[in-house]
């Protein structure tokens, strides 16, 4: 399967996206500091030390999607709702909410299965 994130231009600290998952539409939050690159990049659900020790959320604990960049260790999309929250990662959300996305754990969930335990392409571009 091949994910689409169409990235809008920074808002101060944040940058928006919209994430296409097959028929699934999500809303993307990162820091402006530390959005990675455009390009194409591997999507797979692996096993995530920040969730093993309760750092973050995951529906399907121990696990969460990581995108594979090089040169970014760790990488993954997670639950959050404020640039405050990224810790360097795509936040997805359901809904945009001002400087915010929301109900973020309902968009994980449903990312993860969508995505399961495969391996995906993640295509990243401007809007």
């Amino acid at each position: 399967m091949t994910l689409h994130l169409l990235r809008r231009p920074a808002e101060g600290e944040a940058v928006f996206g919209d994430l296409f998952v097959g028929d699934l539409r999500l809303y993307t939050l990162e820091s402006a500091k530390d959005a990675f690159g455009y390009g194409e990049w591997f999507v797979t659900t692996t096993h995530s030390p920040r969730v093993a020790s309760k750092e973050l959320w995951s529906p399907w604990p121990p696990y969460l999607p990581l995108i594979n960049v090089p040169g970014r260790d760790g990488l993954r999309f997670h639950a959050g709702n404020t640039v405050e929250d990224t810790a360097g990662c795509p936040l997805v959300g359901m809904e945009r909410v001002g400087t915010k996305v929301g109900i973020s754990r309902v968009a994980l969930t449903a990312l993860m299965e969508e995505l399961g335990f495969k391996r995906h392409v993640l295509i990243v571009r401007a809007w």
